[in-house]
């Protein structure tokens, strides 16, 4: 992967092939801009991970996994310590497990589109708490999810905006 340790960090305009993007704490205030990845490397199952990193930006990203069969493959995770981060603008396709796995709390998804998954958009709590809350997605597609959930939102606080589930066996788990 390519890893960031470093706060204030700005990746643009790359291409990035078989490797994903890694966001590590103590990192914030990094931006994530006009990226395309595209990853059928399943022994780092998510294409862009946020760990314990907070305040960061991803924007105007293209990522592309390997299909719904790609042992348990996620476009975009943010874990339960990555909090107020913006991702905008993003496509995340031909994933597994979900396309944008958050369990952090406050981050706000906007314009966001999901094609070919298991699950969409997806927010949990830690089993056994109630700790992420927040979250925001407005104006976000979640298309051709014929085996899976649009929508799995399995927190507290979660607002869905102006968003769409279409072609989806379940739009909204609640």
């Amino acid at each position: 992967n390519l890893v960031i340790t470093t706060s204030g960090v700005t990746v643009k305009n790359l291409k990035l092939v078989d490797i994903g993007i890694q966001v590590n704490d103590p990192a914030t205030g990094v931006i994530l801009s006009h990226d395309n990845v595209i990853s059928n490397n399943l022994s780092n199952p998510s294409i862009i991970t946020l760990t314990n990193s907070s305040r960061n930006k991803i924007t105007d990203c293209s990522l592309k996994g390997s299909g719904i069969n790609a042992d348990g493959q996620i476009g975009i995770l943010l874990d339960s310590l990555s909090n107020h981060n913006e991702i905008t603008d993003c496509s995340v396709d031909n994933t597994d497990f979900a396309a944008y796995d958050i369990t952090g709390s406050d981050n706000r998804v906007t314009h966001c589109r999901a094609t070919n998954y298991n699950l969409g958009f997806a927010v949990f709590n830690f089993v056994g708490t109630t700790s992420t809350t927040g979250n925001v997605f407005t104006d976000c597609n979640a298309d051709n999810c014929a085996q899976g959930t649009g929508f799995l939102l399995y927190a507290n606080e979660v607002n869905v905006c102006n968003s769409s589930a279409n072609n989806c066996v379940n739009a909204v788990v609640n």
